[in-house]
């Protein structure tokens, strides 16, 4: 069995012969055999990204925008300290 590392977080990568690509469960992507993994920075980017990409909604206490906390999949207030 070959290793794999994950150019992201180094954890090794798992073969996933249904999709026939390679998967880090560390960082919950799926790279092709033929493709490099992306490096940090790329990663970095598309988050940036997607972040940029997702809509800004006004607390309904404080008017303060919310952030979306992915890990809990909810709306947070930094200023009030409270998930919405």
């Amino acid at each position: 069995m070959s290793y794999y590392p994950c150019s992201v977080c180094r954890q090794p990568l798992s073969w996933v012969a249904q999709y026939g690509q390679y998967y880090c469960y560390h960082c919950q992507r799926y790279y092709p055999p033929a493709q490099q993994a992306p490096t940090a920075d790329q990663v970095v980017a598309s988050i940036e990204q997607a972040v940029a990409q997702t809509p800004s909604y006004p607390c309904n206490v404080c008017q303060t925008p919310l952030q979306y906390v992915q890990q809990y999949q909810r709306w947070y207030c930094a200023r009030c300290m409270q998930y919405k």
